[in-house]
């Protein structure tokens, strides 16, 4: 029905889809791998040299380009702290090579994303416009600065985490690769091109292969070769915002292809992704806690199926609680839910990037994040390993600038040497455990159906096993368990008696520690069954419950759902559906129940028990499946005798048009379900009962817009530095950014990394002296409006400003122009509303302006100069009390002229839509 599929297109428009691929468990864990030198993985630890590999560890961007003096102060301090592990850049990729020299001495590039190419005078890509197509500058001003970055890290005992390109314009990365294909003639269009296009995949691959072949100058041995390497990463931060809610996919196939590409050239090195361990959730999907974009896929990353991709060897995760507008808690619950679903993916974890601005807070915040991932706060969770972001150290005489505000130094420097002493204490205590007796896999799980003995793997390095002890009961040896070497076995038959949950396993030994796994005892035929329930009605407390839990349509016919306790097919409760769908109305109402991420596999449809009223009216079920498509079933009931079941297989389901196209559902992340009612010829009310509905065998998404941390700041010509705006993006997608109507060059004027938008001195100081407006433009919010305060050479400047006001009567006019409208949906404070005089008036000013009110477009609510069912969908947001209109915007929402915007309006605005009304505003007569 067409008034229906309108309601329903608000769901899609801003709905995520969430698609999971299936977890591989195992209960045997083979024996480690025994590579000298290399890094491995054993279920969800690293090992090195038949020895687990716990360590922390830091990062550094600059150890690819700069002085040996440099390096050696990094990786120096490094070992003085007892960090392991140092992540650094593989990539430094600069535009189109010319015959140029710089006043510095350095290679002129031309066409490049990140400012001049180089990074003082190193390369280590470049375009070369006779070949059409980059090259690899292995020579003393390119990758032989890595290869004294590897040879110095170890000489001081340390490995090196290097990633292969990066997602932001900093050192090239990504934006080169699609610049360069622009320069040879490809169809490409932007950063996302990079995922998809062939030529450009083949470039990235041809890279990878020269840079694993790549002899070191220092050491003589091949990178692939190389046990100072610790891992390869595909990117640093990869994202993928033309993909949000994954719908394509792209970046899951992209890294499957890279990665098996990968290791079939390099099979002593681990592989990870480089993400920041963004989910693919529905928005109001997430588990607990806030909804925070971190876990919608608006990014177009989904960290389960991510890390599920068999050539992947280690999960990875990133927080930066100030940029992505998370409190410290929020950021704790981000490390605990990545620790359980990467240990039942059987992986190791590593807080990769992590940093706390606050210096004054930073030593408590990482006292309590490194109690997490040494296992002392969540059952069941510890990390393999810790980046913290940054260390840094002397560079031409002084303490390299902390450009980010989250560097921690070894060397001295009063705001960070409590946290350098905390950070090292966690150092201390992560090596430590490298001596100890250990245990592998941390968690295993056992089916009291089909039973299965348990195997672990044991690291002795005090004593030697003396028993194994379950939760408080020592185990008889040869009876429950039986020990191979360092191989243990738990019998089946000394866990089949245990109690469902998780029960402690303690390895006893004559020395040292005494190593300790969890064991999950389920039952698979009750979890089936537990998987087949969508709602049985009997865990809701009252009617209240219920209403809360589905959410009705609002732009439908009246509806009123409720918890019966007379009417009951089976168990104590059922749902109440009294419904109407009289003439002059929407004709439908209907109400949907989030599901979060529920898996549907191996089911062959769904069931009901359904208590009609014989009015052979409509009812369909609706469900958005994990790829986000919209399938539908209509069915008519017509029996009064009493309860008849329903059985609807996933067969006789249809897509529909308005979600992703798809031939068959895909029931694994399956985000909602729906109940409607259609008039089917015969409008009225009526009352339907609901009971048992599930499987069987033969949420109005509202994504908050992108925020500024601060919206002011100041240029000082005496003391020219960058200036960095942190703009929380809550996953929109940047289009550009403008300064006084004119367009400023992503790559020259200004450089995106994350939150952290930077505008370049070069282009401040171009600036005249006084107040500049600059608008930082979404594709799906209103614009981040920034000032910089620019100072005249004394170092102050007074400004003043010529502000034309224009005020008007309100004009019920139907036709206008985007140009009439202000782009701002939300509220603001510059904002001030002047109606009543047709004068126009021109006044000298110092401090203040008036914006004024355009003239009415009634139902042009986004104000984008023409009314569509766009509107429809954030007129709906509005008055449900998701989204705040500016004032301009509440005009053009009062569809009924009465003043108010409520859900009259968005009715009146949906029967013009439909064409049940001709002119806006319908006015009461």
């Amino acid at each position: 029905m067409k008034k229906k599929w309108i309601a329903a297109i608000s769901s899609v428009v801003l709905g995520c889809s969430t698609v999971m691929m299936p977890f591989a468990s195992s209960f045997t864990v083979n024996a480690a791998d025994t590579r000298s030198g290399f890094v491995t993985t054993n279920g969800t630890q690293f090992m090195l040299d038949g020895s687990t590999f716990y360590y922390a560890g830091t990062n550094n961007y600059y150890l690819n380009f700069k002085p040996k003096e440099s390096v050696d102060a990094v990786l120096e301090d490094a070992a003085e702290m007892g960090l392991k592990v140092v992540r650094t850049w593989g990539n430094l990729d600069a535009g189109v090579k010319t015959d140029k020299v710089s006043d510095k001495g350095y290679t002129v590039f031309t066409d490049n994303v990140d400012g001049s190419g180089e990074k003082e005078g190193v390369y280590y890509q470049y375009f070369d416009a006779d070949l059409g197509r980059p090259v690899v500058n292995e020579g003393e001003d390119g990758l032989q600065k890595l290869d004294y970055a590897l040879y110095k890290a170890e000489q001081e005992g340390i490995k090196l985490l290097i990633t292969f390109t990066n997602n932001w314009e900093a050192f090239g990365g990504m934006g080169q690769y699609v610049q360069w294909a622009k320069l040879a003639g490809e169809n490409v269009s932007g950063h996302d091109d990079f995922y998809t296009n062939e030529t450009i995949k083949g470039w990235y691959k041809d890279y990878i292969k020269t840079l694993l072949n790549h002899e070191n100058v220092y050491t003589g041995v091949k990178y692939k070769d190389d046990p100072t390497i610790f891992s390869w990463e595909l990117a640093n931060e990869p994202r993928c915002e033309s993909d949000a809610g994954c719908e394509n996919n792209t970046v899951v196939k992209w890294a499957t292809e890279m990665s098996a590409y990968v290791k079939s050239i390099d099979d002593n090195h681990m592989l990870a992704v480089g993400d920041e361990g963004f989910y693919n959730y529905g928005y109001n999907d997430f588990p607990e806690g806030d909804h925070k974009y971190v876990y919608h896929g608006s990014s177009g990353m989904d960290y389960l199926q991510l890390t599920s991709i068999p050539d992947i060897d280690f999960g990875t995760l990133h927080v930066y609680c100030d940029q992505w507008g998370l409190t410290k808690e929020q950021g704790e619950f981000w490390f605990k839910k990545h620790g359980e679903d990467t240990a039942a993916m059987n992986k190791p974890l590593i807080a990769e990037e992590f940093g706390w601005k606050d210096q004054g807070e930073r030593a408590d915040v990482y006292t309590d994040w490194f109690n997490i991932f040494e296992g002392n706060t969540y059952e069941g969770v510890e990390f393999a390993g810790t980046n913290y972001w940054m260390l840094a150290s002397m560079d031409g005489g002084s303490l390299y600038q902390d450009y980010d505000g989250y560097t921690v130094y070894f060397r001295d420097y009063p705001k960070t040497n409590d946290a350098r002493d905390v950070i090292m204490a966690h150092a201390e205590r992560m090596n430590a455990r490298n001596a100890q007796n250990s245990v592998s896999p941390k968690k295993a799980d056992f089916d009291i159906v089909n039973p299965k003995d348990v195997t672990l793997q044991a690291t002795i390095k005090l004593g030697s096993i003396s028993g194994l002890q379950l939760d408080d009961t020592a185990l008889t040896a040869d009876t429950d368990y039986s020990i191979s070497g360092t191989t243990v076995t738990i019998s089946k038959n000394a866990l089949q008696s245990l109690e469902l949950g998780n029960h402690k396993v303690t390895l006893l030994t004559t020395e040292g520690a005494q190593p300790t796994a969890l064991i999950r005892v389920y039952d698979s035929t009750a979890e089936e069954q537990s998987r087949s329930v969508i709602d049985d009605f009997e865990s809701y407390a009252d009617s209240k419950a219920v209403a809360a839990a589905y959410q009705q349509n609002s732009s439908g016919d009246s509806l009123t759902l409720s918890l019966d306790t007379e009417h009951v097919k089976n168990g104590k409760a059922a749902l109440k559906y009294d419904y109407s769908v009289t003439d002059g109305g929407a004709g439908y109402c209907g109400a949907t129940k989030n599901l979060g991420s529920a898996d549907w596999t191996g089911f062959d449809g769904i069931r009901f028990w359904i208590l009609s009223d014989g009015s052979n009216r409509e009812t369909t079920f609706q469900f958005v499946d994990g790829a986000g498509a919209y399938w539908e079933s209509v069915q008519k009931v017509t029996a009064e005798e009493g309860w008849t079941e329903v059985k609807i297989p996933f067969s006789d389901f249809y897509v529909q048009q308005w979600g992703t196209a798809a031939e068959t559902p895909t029931l694994s992340g399956v985000k909602e379900f729906s109940l409607y009612t259609g008039q089917n010829g015969n409008p009225g009310t009526g009352v339907w009962y609901f009971d048992d509905i599930g499987l069987y065998h033969d949420g109005t998404v509202t994504v908050p817009d992108a925020e500024a941390t601060e919206t002011e700041a100041t240029f000082d010509p005496q003391d020219p530095t960058d200036i960095i705006f942190t703009i929380i993006t809550n996953g929109h997608v940047l289009t550009g950014i403008t300064e006084d109507g004119n367009a400023l060059q992503q790559g020259t004027d200004y450089a995106v990394n994350g939150s952290q938008f930077r505008f370049n001195r070069s282009y401040l100081e171009t600036l005249t002296e006084g107040k500049h407006t600059l608008h930082v433009t979404f594709a799906t919010c209103p614009d981040v409006v920034l000032t910089i305060q620019v100072l005249g050479q004394s170092g102050t400047t007074e400004t003043t400003v010529t502000t034309t006001e224009e005020t008007t009567t309100t004009e019920t006019e139907t036709t206008s122009s985007a140009a009439d409208t202000t782009s701002e949906i939300a509220s603001s404070e510059s904002t001030t509303e002047t109606v009543a005089s047709t004068t126009e008036t021109t006044a000298q000013t110092t401090a203040s302006s008036s914006e004024v009110l355009g003239q009415v477009l009634y139902g042009d609510v986004n104000l984008d100069g023409r009314v569509d069912i766009t509107d429809a969908v954030l007129l709906n947001k509005a008055t449900a009390g998701v989204v705040t209109l500016n004032d301009t915007a509440r005009q053009n929402a009062d569809c009924d002229a009465d003043g108010m915007t409520d859900t009259n309006d968005a009715t009146v605005l949906l029967r013009f839509l439909v064409q049940i009304i001709n002119n806006l505003p319908e006015m009461a007569e």
